[in-house]
């Protein structure tokens, strides 16, 4: 037996009142200030423009200059896509064989995407007591051993250097525009095995003989895996824990 559900979400935005004045809020508040013309579970950022010669992070400013600086303008935010799912459903199959059934439950998510807030860049704080920022040593996505090391790796590499607070180069902008690049808005779309049932029924010919009407036994796991487009994307959605198993026996007298 196949059973199959399926929804489609679209919206666009036809009207506003006002539109976002400063450009933190275009990024930070996105549906209090949505655009026309776009979904209102739009996620926005700047437009990627790759790594400097020197390893650090660039975007695009409202005149399509690559920047190495927080470009602030609102005009310099795109759009990139909704955060709810476009198309969504599950299907559920089963099967019987003898005394022995397996039903399983597939849930499905497509279309949208997802900001990636765990980034292969070190943590740089503002430390009043200090009086300056200060890197914070902590752990960070494994893509920072991708990072950009030497001229040229640029051409390779998406990943920036690590810059310290007491370096020239440093800006805490660097990890302002990164974090709010598109090259870190992932796609969310994923499916999953939700559930995955087997149960076997005693025979009825031996009930007879213990005198009972039936005796069924259950094995139950719940979320066995995620299937995403990216690991980061598994990461965010939650897609590495484990199954959880539950077995039960019914008895009926």
């Amino acid at each position: 037996m196949l059973a199959i559900l399926y929804a489609n979400n679209k919206n666009k935005v036809d009207f506003i009142n006002v539109k976002a004045p400063v450009y933190y809020l275009q990024l930070d508040q996105a549906q209090a200030f949505p655009r026309v013309g776009t979904s209102f579970n739009s996620i926005y950022g700047y437009q990627w423009a790759g790594l400097s010669s020197t390893g650090l992070p660039q975007v695009y400013d409202a005149n399509g200059t690559a920047v190495k600086y927080n470009p602030g303008q609102v005009d310099a935010i795109k759009d990139f896509g909704s955060t709810v799912p476009i198309h969504s459903g599950s299907f559920h199959t089963s099967a019987n064989y003898k005394n022995f059934s397996l039903s399983a439950l597939f849930v499905y998510e497509l279309g949208h995407k997802i900001k990636n807030t765990f980034l292969p860049m070190l943590n740089n704080n503002y430390n009043g007591a200090m009086g300056g920022y200060v890197t914070d040593i902590t752990v960070v996505n494994n893509h920072i051993r991708d990072r950009w090391q030497q001229p040229g790796d640029e051409a390779f590499t998406n990943v920036p250097r690590v810059v310290y607070e007491y370096e020239p180069d440093f800006s805490s902008d660097s990890q302002t525009i990164y974090s709010y690049a598109d090259i870190n808005i992932l796609d969310a779309s994923n499916i999953r095995l939700s559930n995955v049932s087997l149960a076997y029924q005693m025979p009825k010919e031996l009930m007879k003989r213990v005198k009972l009407d039936g005796v069924r036994f259950n094995l139950n796991a719940e979320n066995v895996f995620t299937a995403a487009k990216s690991r980061d994307a598994k990461f965010l959605l939650n897609g590495f824990q484990s199954p959880s198993f539950v077995f039960g026996v019914n008895v009926n007298f």
